[in-house]
C-alpha cells in the first residue's frame, strides 16, 4: 500500500500497473484465512484482520473491519493510523471522500508520524501541495532515523516548486 501501516518496516511503494491484484505471498494468505477464522471481535483482532485484508487488496473488507477496530478503541492511534492507510489505498484509485476521509483518520493520532505520513499522501492525491508538504514534515519531525525519514524528505523534495 502506499500509505504507511504502523508497526511496517520501510518498503518502497511500487503501483500497480493495472487494476488486477498483485500476487499475494502464501504465508500472507494463509495468515488472512487464520485471521477470518478466527471468531475474536475484539478490537485488536479487528484490527490485525483488517490489516490483513488490505495487504491482500480487499480495501472494501479491511475498511470495514479497522473502523470497527477504531469505533471499538477509539483511543488507539495505530489502528486510527492504519485505517488512514486503508482510506488512502481506496482513495487512490480515484474516490475523493475516501482520501478525505484518511485526513479525518489521521488526525486522530496527531503524534504518529505514520499517520501524518498518510495524511500527506492523502493531500498530495487530492493535489493540495502545500498541506502535503507541511503534513510531510510533521511526520519528519515525529520519524526517528529511519529509512521512513529517507522516504519522507524525497517527498518533501518533491513537491517543493
Amino acid at each position: 500500500v502506499e500509505g504507511r501501516l504502523a508497526g511496517f518496516a520501510y518498503a518502497p511503494f511500487s503501483s500497480p500497473r493495472s487494476e488486477r491484484r498483485a500476487p499475494v505471498a502464501l504465508a500472507l494468505r494463509a495468515e488472512v484465512e487464520r485471521l477470518s477464522e478466527g471468531a475474536g471481535t475484539d478490537a485488536g483482532t479487528l484490527h490485525a484482520r483488517g490489516v490483513a485484508l488490505l495487504l491482500t487488496g480487499d480495501h472494501g473488507g479491511a475498511l470495514s473491519l479497522l473502523e470497527a477496530a477504531t469505533h471499538d478503541d477509539p483511543a488507539d492511534a495505530s489502528a486510527w493510523s492504519d485505517l488512514s492507510a486503508a482510506y488512502v489505498a481506496a482513495g487512490a484509485i480515484g474516490d475523493r471522500a475516501h482520501l478525505l476521509r484518511a485526513i479525518d483518520a489521521a488526525r486522530h493520532a496527531p503524534f504518529s508520524a505514520a499517520a501524518q505520513f498518510n495524511q500527506a499522501v492523502a493531500l498530495e492525491h487530492l493535489g493540495r501541495s502545500g498541506e502535503a508538504a507541511s503534513a510531510y514534515q510533521r511526520a519528519l519531525e515525529l520519524e526517528p532515523r529511519s529509512a521512513w525519514r529517507q522516504e519522507i524528505e524525497s517527498r518533501i523534495a518533491r513537491l517543493q516548486p
